[in-house]
């Protein structure tokens, strides 16, 4: 089941220009992408559902563009109207002042009608909140939060993501903002909105398994991997298969839930991806110290081994884990006020921090007696 699973993820791949030690994607914790604001817990691509998502923990929006007959961008992930609203037909056929009067929580019973006034909105939210808005109009409300914007267009009319692109490009030309990804599964439409902007990162939508070994290879050709579920994957086993692959981010349908996992798996403290102490035995002068590494990346690991007792330093040592290896261990020589601490108690608390070089968060800190 996981594979078949891991076959239908998706890698969004940002590169690093020209290295990994400069791709911004790369140094923040896992990510918590909400897949068009989080279309399994709030209506799809709305105001609302993005203000929601974030307030659930999101770290970023992921959303979907398309063209109105009057050459609006607008934000909706189908290119008809159908799914998501009261209305029917085409996106490109309609003009920006059709689509505004839409009701874009159509399909959430309890926020229905909201839109066209015959509910009032949740409190702190407005009407307009639940109607399918413009992607300036959501440039503007979330300007600090990181947006991946996906180039959409009909499957059979080249044309049109082509038009959508260059739309795209008129738009983000001249934006200060370093925070945006472009992406399409039309790669021709990334390559022609990369022609025209070149300071907004693109990405291409690559179908392929996702294993330890191919996040592995994206990281050291400095790329960060952003994995997006199917709505049939949302779920606890496999956010954390992915945790364990190191992926940079998950684009969920389920932001809420995604976030639950997150912060149960301290993801959004510690690196999944790292080295952690199992044990520590005091021998003579010196602690050895047990490591193992979190997740199932078979990359190699440096990093450093701290031991505090008594709120003092009371050891430390370097330590290296070498590629595929699952276990090994580092020795500490204790300082004189350490085996001062143990001489005098026989056995002592103390903490071990081990800090992974080049992790995401802080060291996780194990506490023993020596």
């Amino acid at each position: 089941m996981l594979r078949t699973v891991l076959l239908a993820g998706v890698l969004a791949l940002t590169p690093a220009a020209p290295a990994a030690a400069q791709n911004p994607w790369l140094g923040d914790p896992v990510m918590n992408i909400a897949r068009q604001g989080g279309e399994n817990e709030f209506p799809s691509n709305t105001t609302y559902a993005f203000r929601k998502a974030i307030a659930a923990g999101a770290d970023m929006l992921e959303l979907d563009v398309h063209a109105t007959a009057d050459g609006r961008l607008i934000v909706l992930h189908d290119w008809t109207v159908d799914r998501t609203t009261d209305g029917t037909g085409y996106a490109a056929d309609l003009t920006i002042g059709q689509i505004r009067r839409l009701d874009a929580a159509y399909d959430f019973p309890r926020l229905r009608g909201i839109r066209t006034g015959d509910r009032k909105p949740p409190r702190g939210f407005k009407r307009r909140d639940f109607r399918v808005p413009t992607l300036a109009e959501v440039l503007r409300r979330f300007p600090r939060t990181p947006i991946n914007i996906e180039i959409k267009g009909r499957d059979d009319d080249e044309a049109q993501f082509l038009r959508n692109a260059e739309l795209l490009a008129a738009l983000l030309d001249g934006t200060r903002r370093r925070d945006l990804i472009v992406v399409s599964a039309n790669q021709p439409a990334v390559d022609r909105f990369h022609e025209l902007v070149t300071e907004v990162p693109v990405a291409p939508v690559i179908f392929q398994v996702t294993t330890p070994e191919s996040v592995l290879q994206a990281h050291r050709a400095g790329y960060a991997v952003h994995v997006r579920l199917s709505d049939d994957e949302e779920r606890r086993r496999v956010y954390d298969r992915l945790l364990d692959m190191c992926v940079d981010g998950i684009v969920s349908a389920a932001p809420t839930t995604l976030e639950r996992r997150l912060r149960a798996r301290h993801a959004r403290q510690v690196d999944p991806c790292s080295v952690r102490a199992t044990r520590a035995a005091v021998e003579g002068t010196t602690v050895a110290v047990g490591l193992e590494r979190r997740g199932l990346g078979p990359q190699a690991y440096e990093g450093g081994v701290t031991i505090r007792a008594r709120g003092r330093l009371v050891g430390r040592e370097d330590f290296s884990l070498g590629e595929g290896t699952e276990a090994g261990g580092v020795t500490v020589a204790l300082t004189r006020f350490g085996r001062r601490v143990v001489d005098e108690d026989g056995r002592v608390a103390a903490s071990i921090s081990v800090r992974t070089r080049g992790a995401r968060g802080g060291p996780r800190v194990t506490r023993v007696r020596l």
